[in-house]
């Protein structure tokens, strides 16, 4: 799987039947809502990627996506962490 980082006001823009995630209601989100993360599979990169309707700030593998998610930005609980 790869991880895409974007910036929150592209999630317009991502087609949601080509990533793993169901809506915008379903994407992980960082704390202050400017940022999101998609999923899919590393053989099926999404058009909207591909043609340039949205550039992903980062790519991540799964585990550099989870290091993301323990970070303050993105998490409250420091259980996670």
């Amino acid at each position: 799987m790869i991880y895409s980082k974007l910036d929150i006001r592209d999630i317009n823009k991502v087609d949601f039947s080509e990533v793993s995630e169901d809506s915008s209601e379903t994407v992980r989100k960082s704390l202050d809502e400017k940022l999101f993360i998609v999923k899919y599979d590393s053989d099926s990169i999404p058009e909207f990627i591909l043609d340039g309707s949205v550039i992903p700030l980062q790519f991540l593998t799964h585990k550099e996506a989870l290091a993301l998610m323990a970070t303050d930005d993105w998490s409250e609980n420091e259980d996670i962490r």
